[in-house]
């Protein structure tokens, strides 16, 4: 059995936009008025997403999703019925990171990105 991703927990996405762990590019960078950010895509980002649906799925992901039997092939990610930190933690992609968001309570709410390698690295 592989190795599952590596779950990395930190305190949000705005106050200290995350960076690729692979090659440093600024995955979120937010607003000025910290309503709304921009997404920057690298060639490791895996996913982006938060409880309330899909952001970012990359090919590689999804390719992931649908051998692992989360969603059939040609499916879309709106089709996933299982939560999505769920899954997203059950990724099996050498060297993947997670990095999570939760929100404190009542909401839980939580928001995820993730990272692996690429084949040529």
């Amino acid at each position: 059995m592989a190795e599952a991703i590596e779950v990395r927990e930190v305190d949000d996405f705005f106050d200290e936009p995350p960076h690729c762990p692979f090659c440093g590019v600024q995955t979120i960078e937010p607003s000025e008025d910290g309503c709304d950010m921009d997404l920057h895509a690298c060639p490791h980002l895996l996913f982006y997403a938060s409880d309330g649906g899909w952001e970012h799925l990359s090919d590689r992901a999804r390719q992931e999703f649908v051998r692992l039997g989360v969603m059939a092939e040609g499916a879309s990610e709106d089709e996933i019925d299982e939560s999505i930190d769920e899954i997203t933690s059950r990724i099996e992609i050498p060297g993947a990171i997670k990095l999570a968001t939760y929100m404190g309570p009542p909401s839980l709410f939580g928001a995820y990105l993730g990272y692996a390698p690429v084949e040529w690295e």
